[in-house]
């Protein structure tokens, strides 16, 4: 939970890429088409509110929103159809001038932005592209640790058991003053 409005925009800085250069208008954004394998104006075909509801008062109905709450978009490849999925958060930040201006984080992508398969990988040994491909969903779902971890299997050759070796190589041993755990 968060003490105040400013505590969730300070959050959503530090943990979200920001988007806000790939917005063309309104009704465009340019991203990457996983099938395509270009970047491409894709259309918002819908924009869904999360924290939208609708209060009964007096002997009518008023419409409320959360205007803290992520907006999922909705979008479509002109050329292939191929449908995106974005949650996105959308603060006003403070420019320097005093003036405020809308910022977008994307909170993630359904499916994912399909950087995970790249040619330039080697064919073999097929776990190379699999650390590899772990490692980007891993960083597409903000598991940045997870993500070292698996980027740097990829890096080491995927062979088995070498970040064990080198773990139980490292406990016992002083670095800094400090010894490592033993077990």
């Amino acid at each position: 939970m968060f003490k105040k409005p400013a505590d969730l925009v300070s959050f959503v800085r530090k943990s979200y890429p920001e988007v806000t250069d790939q917005r063309i208008d309104e009704s465009h954004w340019d991203l990457q088409c996983p099938v395509c394998k270009i970047v491409r104006g894709f259309q918002v075909i819908r924009k869904e509110v999360a924290g939208r509801w609708t209060q009964q008062y007096g002997g009518g109905n008023r419409f409320a929103e959360d205007f803290t709450a992520p907006k999922t978009y909705y979008f479509q490849c002109p050329v292939c159809q191929t449908f995106k999925v974005w949650i996105v958060y959308e603060p006003d930040l403070k420019r320097a001038d005093g003036t405020y201006e809308k910022h977008y984080f994307r909170v993630t992508s359904i499916p994912g932005e399909g950087l995970e398969d790249i040619e330039e990988l080697p064919a073999k040994p097929p776990e190379l592209r699999t650390a590899y491909r772990q490692a980007i969903r891993a960083m597409d779902a903000n598991a940045h640790i997870a993500a070292a971890a698996m980027f740097r299997r990829a890096l080491q050759g995927c062979r088995p058991g070498n970040l064990a070796n080198e773990l139980r190589e490292a406990v016992g041993k002083t670095y800094d003053g400090v010894t490592s755990a033993t077990s």
